[in-house]
């Protein structure tokens, strides 16, 4: 690949209440107009958003390791699957089904006794839990050879595609209970409720601060505790976001956290290159300053009076990002 067709990383940050990477390929393939993958690091599972416009035809996979896995939708086996190319090194008997609805496929890592790190002596759960879509194919193939043999495979039809998917590894239970579509005229809108309570709100892809809820940004996060008082805020590379009356507005495009914790609120925010390396190198594009709006209902505060906060963040400096703290 060369010049425009070769992908690049648009955006990492690493922030209280998130770590995100997004990476674009637009013009990958001839056919495609946008092609772009973010991923959301959050401390219970992983969020995977690939979204894809062009074409007719659009393949997600994700090659898991362990055992034959389990699949929550009725799935039937078939041989010879196709294209052959796509199992190379594997068997063409697959197992299919379909589904308009979300699923959850499960792999199974068995227990190594004798493994160094005590996590890895309990037998581990793999799973990836996708939002639903019209008309979406779901294949498990036969690809490698073990560890990672058995391979999940989601096909939909269509000029464009957006796949919404949790990842998640257990030992007894999975922390996500479910993801389900919200609806939303101003952006794509996901909830992801918490088997002990609680849920996170995921928006992405808005271009209105109208409507409720409404992103006007790249990503949006809202998470509340299983009382419905709101825990945590996350922006990323936008300006406004709102849901049920949680609303926060910058006055320029940025990436934000905003984290609650009893009477007090803490935000950091950071431009949309922000991290440092596994040597611990520092690798920060420098940040501006921005003044954030934050309103909370009475009913989603920690403290059971409405919140109304004008606050200005600092930008990141060169040795990273500068945290404000209040108390309410």
């Amino acid at each position: 690949l060369s010049g425009e067709r070769v992908p690049h990383i648009e955006t990492f940050v690493d922030l209280p209440v998130f770590q995100a990477a997004e990476a674009r390929g637009d013009k990958v393939y001839p056919t495609t107009r946008i092609y772009r993958r973010l991923v959301c690091q959050f401390d219970e599972y992983l969020v995977d958003l690939f979204r894809v416009e062009g074409g007719k035809t659009h393949d997600w996979f994700h090659h898991g390791i362990g055992g034959e896995p389990g699949v929550s939708i009725p799935v039937q086996r078939e041989d010879r699957f196709q294209p052959a190319r796509y199992v190379v090194g594997g068997e063409r008997a697959y197992r299919t089904g379909e589904t308009d609805g979300p699923f959850t496929v499960t792999w199974t890592i068995p227990a190594q006794e004798e493994a160094d790190y005590a996590g890895r002596r309990r037998e581990v759960h793999s799973r990836v839990t996708l939002a639903g879509q019209p008309g979406q194919r779901v294949n498990v193939l036969s690809t490698y050879p073990d560890p990672g043999r058995h391979s999940l495979m989601v096909r939909r039809a269509g000029p464009s595609s957006l796949f919404a998917a949790v990842h998640e590894a257990y030992f007894d239970a999975p922390i996500a209970e479910a993801v389900n579509a919200i609806e939303s005229s101003g952006c794509r809108a996901f909830e992801i409720r918490h088997r002990a309570g609680g849920r996170r709100i995921v928006l992405y892809d808005g271009d209105s601060a109208d409507g409720d809820p409404s992103l006007d940004g790249l990503l949006g996060i809202v998470q509340f505790d299983p009382h419905g008082r709101v825990i945590g805020l996350g922006l990323l590379r936008g300006t406004s976001l709102r849901y049920r009356g949680v609303a926060l507005r910058t006055d320029k495009e940025t990436c934000l956290s905003v984290s609650f914790m009893d009477d007090r609120v803490k935000l950091v925010s950071s431009p949309g290159i922000a991290y440092r390396t596994v040597e611990g190198q520092p690798v920060f594009l420098r940040g501006a300053d921005v003044t954030a709006r934050l309103s909370v209902p009475a009913e989603a505060s920690h403290t059971g009076a409405a919140m109304d906060l004008r606050v200005e963040v600092p930008g990141q400096a060169d040795e990273g990002p500068r945290l404000v703290e209040l108390r309410q």
